[in-house]
């Protein structure tokens, strides 16, 4: 459970309402989306934390892991 407000530049924002984050793997958001007969059209990327400054030091690295990444779905 958090209460910080969430920003996407790093910035301490006090305190917000009550929020739950779940770590889902990615191949359970794929087999999700398959199961529920959606089609990806794309899945990008990307070497930055949408939230997290901390991981900030993980960027630029030998062997870049993905941060986070953006995943479009659509019937069909």
């Amino acid at each position: 459970m958090f209460e910080d407000v969430i920003t996407y530049d790093g910035s301490d924002a006090g305190k917000g309402a009550r929020s739950y984050w779940f770590a889902h793997p990615l191949g359970a958001i794929v087999t999700a989306i398959a199961a529920a007969g959606l089609r990806i059209e794309s899945l990008t990327e990307h070497p930055h934390s949408n939230r997290e400054i901390e991981f900030d030091k993980y960027q630029n690295q030998p062997a870049q892991l993905p941060l986070s990444y953006t995943l479009i779905a659509k019937c069909g």
